[in-house]
C-alpha cells in the first residue's frame, strides 16, 4: 500500500492525481492487505486481509482493532452501580462498581448456612456438625441420649449409664466391688485367719 502523497514528502508540488488519490486512500480508511507504509497517530486502517478496523495508538507504535469491517459499531452503555442490583447483559459497569460490589461482598458475614453442603436448621447451645450421608450434607445435632455437652465443652454423662453391661467387674478387688445387681459394696473381713489344731479348726 502507498502512502498518502504528500508536498513535503514529494518535494514538488502534487498533481491533481495525486490529490485525488489522497483522497480516496484517507476516505476508504486506507483500505489494504497491508498496513500504510506511512503511518500517524490515531490514523484508521481497514485491514481487508483480516476484515477489521483498526486505529494506531496515540504513540503511533501500534493498531488497536476496533471491530469488524462488515459490523456495526455500537455504543455500549456502562451502568455505574455499585450494587449490582440490576442484571443486563448488554451493559458495562464501571470499575467503581465492580470493586465496591466485591468489597461489599468480601466484608459481609458470612456463615456455614451459606454453602451449600451445609443445612442448618435450629442449632442450640453445643450442636454439632454431624455429615449425613443419606442427604451428602453437614447437618446440625445436639448430643443426646445419656451423654450430652455443654456450650463450654463439658462431657457430662448420666447417672446409671455405666452398669455391668458396660463394665467387667473381673479383676484385683479393691475397696469397693460391683455387684451382680448393678451396685457397688465393700467387701467382708478379709484378716479372718484359719488354723488346724489337734484335728480341730479353730478360729
Amino acid at each position: 500500500m502507498v502512502a498518502v502523497t504528500t508536498r513535503a514528502g514529494k518535494g514538488t508540488p502534487i498533481t491533481a492525481t495525486e490529490h485525488d488519490n489522497n483522497l480516496s486512500y484517507i476516505l476508504s480508511f486506507h483500505k489494504g492487505t497491508t498496513e500504510p507504509s506511512t503511518t500517524y497517530s490515531c490514523m484508521l486502517w481497514a485491514d481487508t486481509t483480516a476484515s477489521v478496523i483498526k486505529q494506531r495508538n496515540v504513540a503511533d507504535d501500534a493498531w488497536v482493532t476496533l471491530g469488524a469491517v462488515d459490523s456495526v459499531f455500537a455504543f455500549v452503555p456502562i451502568k455505574d452501580e455499585d450494587s449490582m442490583a440490576s442484571d443486563s447483559a448488554s451493559h458495562l459497569s464501571t470499575q467503581q462498581s465492580i470493586k465496591a460490589y466485591v468489597d461489599a461482598q468480601i466484608g459481609g458475614e458470612n456463615t456455614l448456612a451459606e454453602d451449600d453442603d451445609v443445612n442448618i436448621t435450629t442449632p442450640g447451645d453445643a450442636a454439632l456438625l454431624l455429615y449425613d450421608t443419606g442427604t451428602s450434607t453437614w447437618r446440625d445435632a445436639a448430643l443426646s441420649g445419656d451423654a450430652t455437652i455443654s456450650d463450654t465443652g463439658v462431657i457430662t454423662i448420666e447417672a446409671g449409664a455405666i452398669d455391668i453391661a458396660h463394665l467387667s467387674a473381673t479383676g484385683t478387688p479393691g475397696t469397693n466391688y460391683l455387684r451382680g445387681d448393678n451396685t457397688w459394696a465393700t467387701p467382708t473381713d478379709t484378716n479372718t485367719t484359719y488354723s488346724v489344731q489337734d484335728g480341730e479348726l479353730s478360729e
